[in-house]
Parts: C-alpha cells; sequence; structure tokens
C-alpha cells in the first residue's frame, strides 16, 4: 500500500512494508492533513485463520513527509474496511467492520493524544462497509441488513476521542540482518508482577508515537511503568516471542537493565533455530529499580529497517498471537493480593459457552457483579451482596446469549471495576 510523500503522488511511500509477515494489505483510509497530522488504515489479512484479518494504522505528524517507524494495530477477529478521520492534530476516530461469528457489526475506536487507540465500541448491529465523515461533525455511516434491498444509515452519536484505557499491550520489534537480508521479529507481552505464582499485568510506559526507532534507542521503548509499586520482593517477567521465522540464524543478545546494569539476558547465538520459540526474563523488583527504572535492551548486530509495533489484545490474546499459553503462570491472574487492591478478571477468554469471573476484595465490601451487552443493557447479575476480604468467584454461563463482546462490572462499596469479555459461539 502506498500514499503520497511531500504532497507528490509521483513519489510514493509503502507504508505497509515495516509489518512483518506474508500477508495481503487492503482497503486503505487516509484522513485529511490538520497542522500536518495525517492517519492511515488499512487491513491486513493472511487468507486463513480466525485471528488474522486485523486493522493497521500509521500516523504521520510532521512537516518533512516522514512517517515514524511504529504502527499500531488491534488484534481482534474478522475486521476490515476501516475509515479513519484526523479531529485535530493529535486525535482521531477509526469505523470498521467486524464480524463476530457470523453477524457483521460496525465498531469505533479512538485515537487519543497519548498515542494509543481504546478498545472498541460497538455503533452497529447489523452493518458493514463504514465510513467516518470529512468534514463538521464526526458521525460514521454504514451500509446496514443482510440482504438487498440494503439501507445506508448514519450514526446517530458523533465519534469523540477518548483517553487511553488499560488494555493488553504487546509490543513488536522487527529488523533485517544487513548481511543476510533476513528479517527477524521479537514480541514483547505486556510485562507481569508475580508474587506467590500469581500476576498482574503492567503497563509499559507511554512513548512518543512521532519517535523513531533506531538499532541504538529501542531500548526506551521497552520499559515497564513501575510507578506505586513497592518493593516487596515481588518480581517482574517479560515474556519474549520469537515469532514465524524458519531456519534464521541471527545473533543477538536482549538484557534487561536496571540503572544501566545488566541483570538479567537471553543471548541467542548464531547456530541457534529460532523458529517459534519463546522466553522468560525474570527480575526481582528493588528499591533500585523502583527509583531508576528497568527495560529490556535489545542488542541488534548489523539491524537494518527497525520498526515497532503496538498491537491492541482483548484479554487472554497473548496465547493466541503465540500458539498458546506458557504455563508459567496464569494469564487471567488478579492483581497480587496487598492492602487497597480490588482487582477483576475471566477465565477463560474469550469463552464459550461460560467462563469464570474471578474477583479480589481488600476489605469486606457490599459487592454487585453485573453483566451488561454493549447497548448497554444488563443482562445478568453475578453476586449481589456482602462478601468478606479475598477472592471469589462466580459462573457466567452464555448459552442463551448471542456471540459478541460484553461488559463485565464490579461494584464493591465505592470502587467500580470493568471489564470486556467475549462470548464466541
Amino acid at each position: 500500500m502506498f500514499t503520497a510523500s511531500n504532497g507528490a503522488w509521483s513519489t510514493p511511500v509503502n507504508l505497509s512494508s515495516i509489518v512483518t509477515g506474508a500477508a495481503d494489505h487492503l482497503t486503505p483510509s487516509i484522513s485529511g492533513n490538520i497542522n500536518e497530522n495525517i492517519h492511515v488504515a488499512w487491513h491486513r489479512s493472511t487468507g486463513s485463520g480466525q485471528y488474522q484479518n486485523i486493522i493497521y494504522h500509521r500516523r504521520k505528524h510532521s512537516s518533512d513527509g516522514t512517517w515514524p517507524n511504529q504502527y499500531a494495530a488491534t488484534y481482534y477477529q474478522y475486521q476490515g474496511h476501516p475509515s479513519v478521520k484526523s479531529i485535530n492534530s493529535t486525535e482521531a476516530v477509526l469505523a470498521f467492520s467486524w464480524l463476530v461469528g457470523s453477524t457483521p457489526y460496525v465498531w469505533k475506536q479512538a485515537y487519543s493524544l497519548y498515542g494509543t487507540w481504546n478498545t472498541p465500541a460497538q455503533l452497529s448491529s447489523s452493518g458493514r462497509h463504514p465510513s467516518v465523515s470529512a468534514f463538521g461533525e464526526n458521525r460514521a455511516v454504514w451500509t446496514a441488513g443482510t440482504g438487498s434491498p440494503f439501507d445506508i444509515v448514519v450514526s446517530s452519536s458523533t465519534l469523540k476521542a477518548a483517553p487511553p484505557e488499560t488494555v493488553e499491550n504487546v509490543r513488536l520489534l522487527s529488523w533485517r540482518d544487513a548481511e543476510s537480508g533476513r528479517l527477524i521479529e521479537l514480541t514483547f507481552a505486556q510485562p507481569m508482577l508475580r508474587s506467590n505464582g500469581l500476576g498482574r499485568p503492567l503497563p509499559w510506559v507511554p512513548v512518543d508515537p512521532d519517535s523513531s526507532v533506531t538499532a541504538w534507542n529501542v531500548g526506551r521503548f521497552l520499559r515497564p511503568d513501575l510507578s506505586g509499586l513497592d518493593a516487596d520482593g515481588a518480581e517482574v517477567v517479560f515474556d519474549i516471542h520469537v515469532n514465524g521465522l524458519t531456519s534464521v540464524r541471527p545473533g543477538f543478545d536482549v538484557r534487561v537493565e536496571v540503572a544501566g546494569r545488566s541483570e538479567s539476558r537471553i543471548g541467542i547465538a548464531n547456530t541457534d533455530d529460532l523458529d517459534e520459540r519463546s522466553y522468560e526474563l525474570a527480575v526481582r523488583l528493588t528499591p533500585e529499580a523502583l527509583e531508576s527504572g528497568m527495560g529490556l535492551v535489545p542488542e541488534l548486530a548489523d539491524a537494518k529497517d527497525v520498526a515497532l509495533g503496538h498491537l491492541l489484545l482483548e484479554p487472554g490474546g497473548w496465547g493466541r498471537l503465540t500458539g498458546g499459553t506458557s504455563g508459567r503462570y496464569p494469564y487471567q491472574t488478579q492483581d497480587i493480593e496487598s492492602p487497597a487492591v480490588i482487582s477483576l478478571g475471566a477465565n477463560p477468554n474469550p469463552f464459550n459457552p461460560s467462563t469464570v469471573v474471578r474477583w479480589t476484595l481488600d476489605a469486606p465490601r457490599a459487592t454487585r457483579l453485573t453483566i451488561y451487552d454493549m447497548l448497554g443493557r444488563e443482562v445478568a447479575v453475578l453476586a449481589d451482596g456482602h462478601f468478606a476480604a479475598g477472592t471469589h468467584t462466580a459462573l457466567f454461563n452464555g448459552a442463551g446469549f448471542a456471540s459478541g463482546i460484553y461488559l463485565v462490572r464490579l461494584q464493591a462499596g465505592g470502587n467500580v471495576r470493568t471489564m470486556r469479555i467475549t462470548l464466541m459461539k
């Protein structure tokens, strides 16, 4: 897929070349130019596999016509036909088709000034091929109906930017070996804080989406956010996966660095066969790490065409991305039990037909656990009463419900936690 550079369509730029793997890049959409802020979104499909139809996004915010070598993607299922629009110099909205089971939906996402996309929200339960208005109000229009004659529908609400949400965020680092020309890709799962066999995800430190990534500065894009943590002896765990390589034998290192000192590392020798291999790096959380921070530092020898991807996953998506779960700790785990912690999780997710919702209370609280559909209707009450401190579970049976995304809402005293679960039949 190509677009114009420096205002000259005769000088195209291949925007999809930094995305690794053999695939088709289809149905591109480009936003208007607001203060040199341009968004491009497209649909990538490998032609097989439920989770291989993905919306990709790149953003340019400069006057020199260059595009930072970062991209974003949402790794859900059967997505296509995106339409993207700039709202202002930093924010944008996106509408796209999403096939859940056999039902076509129209969904929306918002790109915030923080350089992240929020989780999708449903616009229509029967629609496809959406387009976002180019001028005036930010509304979406789509084709509605299951057969001829079709209708054209305009959204009743405007599409707005939104602050970032806590979602599973995987980072993809790819580069090309300068000597062999072969492509290498590493996938970094969201870091985990682990203690006594349980863990909870840690967000990555936000990065500037307009920054270019090089072999020399990539370490600053791979740092976990340790703010608000205590050095209680827990570990910070990094899962690293080498993706889809066939008999490629590069040599490189990945280490965890604390205060300029290497604490843990993996060394990939040039004699290793790297076809679908996973690694774990675990580092003890210390006062020094809390003060100075820690991060992954890949040492890439003879690397060119370096690119960084930000992949937003639905809960539990890391296992599907890597072809399975590592088994090192439960992924859908709750917050490590410590004072002032209230947590919410579900396993499995996606599920069919049932999933176990698990929540942890820091103190005895009046608790109500409910399920909502994407139209905001309460469809189930799983718990309603006074619960003691500790961990509790409830079963949600979706046998009588349609495939799609549902919202789990936990209200414990004055605290509210929410998460999304996906029923797939």
